[in-house]
């Protein structure tokens, strides 16, 4: 009897061990990143237990480090810089499980008169800063800049004019952007009711625009003023010869970009010049006069 009360005592001192729990993997869509962060990511989402929304997740290699866009099924959008693919793997983890939502309280079950430390679910890693001894209890987030595009763009003119344009974006905050236009272009034009002539342009401008974006493409917006040094030459009359000055010009401009990797993307669109004044030759009568010209140009751009 002795015996079989200490086997007894024996069994109720043994913690019982719980079977291990198998989770589906999360929801977690990388739309875009680097082939060696995209492991370390899906690494991390694999080990995530509780997953509570499905993402669309974008990462961009940056100056700073590494920015994260991720948007879930509930329309929600996250941005955050973090510096290494570490902890994007733990930051898109805790995203997956739906961090705006409080974790639930560890539970600890123990037998009688035994005291055992309650089991907690592990922590995102901290961020450390450079030149911190210690890492910091939350994460160090900054906003990266907005981007800045510089383009060059080769066109066609409603008349037959050909030319190239570059524009470069100076200054950048949230969708607006300021920026400087040059061009250069030829075409053929009336030049008074009788004859017409060939145009040459070269025109410098400052613009802003204001910039939409859906995904990898953006539409630009563009309003842009400066000066067009215009010289033409008439090719139907034979008493005249040409005409050189320099016109005020206004542009407007619209664009369709769309982003190829991380630095790259193309575009394409419109651009409207206004010319409020013309040139007149005084010797013959002739003169020129033109009030817009519109020509298409399409091209390359470079993240800067």
């Amino acid at each position: 009897m002795d015996r079989l009360i200490f086997v007894a005592s024996l069994l109720v001192a043994i913690p019982a061990v719980a079977e291990p729990v198998v989770h589906p993997p999360c929801a977690v869509t990388i739309a875009h990143a680097p082939e060696d962060v995209r492991a370390v990511i899906e690494h991390w989402v694999s080990l995530e237990p509780r997953c509570g929304v499905a993402l669309e997740v974008r990462i961009v290699p940056t100056d700073g480090g590494l920015y994260l866009f991720a948007r879930d099924d509930q329309g929600r959008v996250r941005e955050r810089l973090v510096p290494d693919a570490q902890s994007a793997g733990v930051l898109v983890a805790s995203w997956a499980a739906d961090d705006a939502m409080p974790a639930p309280e560890p539970v600890a079950v123990a037998p009688p008169e035994q005291e055992v430390a309650p089991v907690l679910a592990p922590e995102p890693l901290p961020v450390q800063a450079p030149g911190m001894t210690e890492a910091p209890a939350v994460y160090i987030v900054r906003r990266p800049a907005p981007e800045r595009w510089l383009t060059l763009d080769a066109g066609y003119g409603d008349q037959g004019g050909e030319g190239l344009r570059a524009t470069m974006d100076v200054w950048a905050h949230g969708a607006w952007r300021i920026g400087l236009a040059a061009s250069i272009s030829s075409g053929n034009v009336p030049f008074d009711s009788e004859s017409f002539g060939t145009v040459r342009d070269a025109k410098a401008l400052a613009y802003a625009s204001r910039l939409m974006s859906v995904g990898d493409w953006r539409l630009r917006l563009g309003f842009g003023a400066g000066l067009d040094l215009a010289s033409v030459a008439n090719l139907g009359s034979e008493t005249f010869g040409s005409i050189s000055g320099v016109l005020p010009v206004a542009q407007l401009a619209v664009t369709l970009a769309h982003t190829l990797g991380d630095h790259w993307g193309i575009e394409a669109g419109p651009v409207l010049s206004v010319f409020p004044f013309q040139l007149d030759h005084m010797d013959g009568g002739a003169y020129f006069r033109r009030t817009a010209d519109l020509m298409v140009f399409a091209g390359v751009q470079r993240r800067l």
